[in-house]
């Protein structure tokens, strides 16, 4: 049944203010009429919202670094029970869907779009949520979530380590694994990114060799915002601060 339009409040929370204004555009565009809109630009300006406002859809980038992401969909999930969420994913969406479906109240209507698709999908979104309170699921998403392709903790720090050039012995050395466990999750880890889009066409070019498999699961990580520079960053940081380890203790144990 559709919602009476006159009594749907929605918020949207964002930093970037051209960003809000978009939103706003677009949702005036989808002839949904009558709607009361606010704006939230940081965590807590939105929580602000949240116990004033009390709204019925909540629209948030779950990546954005300015919102306290799980602290904003437990009180929207106290506050307003029935309330829905459509969560604006952009960047490392992936590690972010996992967290959320894992943690998130189970009662809590959840919907996902990606900030890469178009104003239309959008569109369509908010017709879905706001008009019509149903769940939306982004194609990928959907995808990702239906077929288990969603990475694990171990899969993305095993493709941060592959991403800057370690090897499969130096990653079960790291872990504290065994470099046929690390084969392994790597395989899992491929069939997770690579069996999300083109999957027919990957296959088709590694079987023929015109690919290097490992080359292109970083591409295909990088591409789907499974891996970002942080993650680079970050497993280089953690490379640099275990080699330096590793060397003190042959120096020390030379030197004894």
């Amino acid at each position: 049944m559709v919602r009476s339009i006159n009594s749907t409040r929605v918020l949207i929370v964002d930093e970037l203010r051209i960003v809000r204004e978009h939103f706003a555009d677009i949702l005036n565009k989808t002839g949904l009429q009558s709607i009361a809109l606010r704006e939230a630009s940081d965590s807590q300006s939105a929580q602000e919202q949240i116990s004033v406002f009390r709204p019925d859809v909540t629209v948030l980038d779950p990546g954005s670094a300015c919102a306290n992401v799980m602290g904003l969909v437990a009180q929207v999930s106290v506050t307003s029970p029935d309330a829905r969420i459509l969560f604006w994913c952009s960047g490392r969406w992936q590690p972010v869907v996992r967290l959320l479906e894992r943690s998130s109240p189970s009662h809590l209507s959840r919907s996902y779009i990606l900030k890469s698709r178009t104003d239309e999908d959008l569109a369509l979104a908010l017709q879905c949520v706001v008009a019509k309170d149903c769940v939306y699921l982004d194609q990928t998403v959907r995808k990702v979530l239906s077929e288990g392709h969603l990475l694990t903790d171990i899969d993305q720090e095993i493709l941060s380590y592959i991403a800057i050039g370690m090897t499969d012995k130096a990653i079960a050395i790291r872990s504290g694994t065994s470099s046929r466990t690390v084969q392994y999750r790597v395989a899992a880890a491929f069939g997770k990114i690579l069996g999300v889009e083109g999957a027919d066409e990957n296959d088709y070019m590694l079987r023929n060799g015109f690919l290097n498999s490992r080359v292109r699961l970083v591409i295909e990580s990088l591409r789907q915002s499974v891996l970002s520079l942080e993650h680079l960053e970050e497993a280089e940081t953690s490379l640099r601060c275990w080699s330096a380890a590793n060397l003190r203790g042959r120096k020390q144990q030379h030197s004894s």
